[in-house]
This record gives structure tokens, C-alpha cells and sequence, in this order.
């Protein structure tokens, strides 16, 4: 039996605000060889990023030390990254996922989407709310299904939604 081992250039990169410590402390081990990125680092991501589509004054970015970051970088530049926001442990809404121009179609996107799921719970739901056209494509090409605005998981909490009991 042989393994194959993926390599990739990029270095991981994680920011967790600090008032959220524990869930950032869950990722971090999860995340194996990835390095704790500081708000500073944070910071200049934001102002030096190449966009694409996504609008500059995105209200996103104010509150981007307010969420969970995912980054990668080469030789300590920051090529993508990939904000997102922990509504509960099984619940992840990704808000933002920018890779820079040179590094756009070589599988960092899709490096990032990955390295984000397999950090999380199984069975938990990861949903995009907004996207350009070009993420649309990106994100379905990648297993997302269609834009919806409510969604519910079968067996969830919050009890069924049928208000009397099926008989036969």
C-alpha cells in the first residue's frame, strides 16, 4: 500500500479574534502545521489584496477582525484567503474568499475551501450567502449547491416543522 503525499507552496495562516479563543484554539489543532496570523497581518491582507470582482467598500472588511481568517502565503506574502464567520460549531458561513491574480486557477481556492472543511465538525453545513458570478461558478464547481438565503439540516434542533403528529 502506497501513500501519496500532496505538497503545495503555500504556508496556512489562521486569525481568530481574540475574544473567541476557544473556537480559534479548535481550528488551530485542527489545522495541522498552520501558523496563528496576527491582526496586524491582518490588517495589511486587506489593504494589499488584488479583489477581482468584489466591491473595495465591501462592509465585510470593516468587520474582518471580527471573524475567522484562513490565509495562505509564499515567503511571507499573502497570496488568498478566506474569512469566515463561526455561527455555531456545525455552522459556518464563509463571507469572503479572495485569491491574489497570479494565483487565481492554480487549486488555492480550492486549497483553502478544503483545509476549511476538514477542520470541521462532521456533518457541519458550510453555506456562502452573497457571491459574484465568478464565485457562483467557483464555489458550485467546488460541491456548493445553489444559493439559498434559509436552510435547515434534518434531525437538527429545533424540533419538527410539522405542527401535528402523522398517523397512519
Amino acid at each position: 500500500m502506497s501513500l501519496f503525499v500532496v505538497s503545495y507552496p503555500w504556508q496556512l495562516y489562521f486569525y481568530y479574534p481574540e475574544d473567541r479563543i476557544s473556537e480559534g484554539q479548535f481550528f488551530l489543532r485542527q489545522l495541522n502545521g498552520v501558523k496563528r496570523l496576527e491582526l496586524s497581518g491582518l490588517k495589511s491582507l486587506c489593504r494589499k489584496s488584488d479583489l477581482g470582482e468584489i466591491d473595495p467598500n465591501y462592509h465585510g472588511f470593516r468587520e474582518i477582525a471580527r471573524n475567522f481568517v484562513l490565509a495562505a502565503g509564499i515567503s511571507g506574502r499573502l497570496c488568498g484567503f478566506c474569512v469566515f464567520v463561526l455561527e455555531r460549531r456545525d455552522v459556518i458561513q464563509i463571507d469572503l474568499l479572495v485569491t491574489a491574480k497570479e494565483w487565481r486557477r492554480k487549486g488555492l481556492g480550492r486549497l483553502l475551501l478544503n483545509v476549511l472543511e476538514q477542520s470541521c465538525l462532521p456533518g457541519t453545513v458550510i453555506y456562502v450567502d452573497q457571491v459574484t458570478e465568478t464565485g457562483r461558478k467557483f464555489f458550485i464547481s467546488c460541491g456548493f449547491t445553489k444559493d439559498v438565503n434559509l436552510f435547515k439540516v434534518a434531525g437538527g434542533k429545533g424540533g419538527s416543522c410539522c405542527p401535528f403528529q402523522l398517523t397512519e
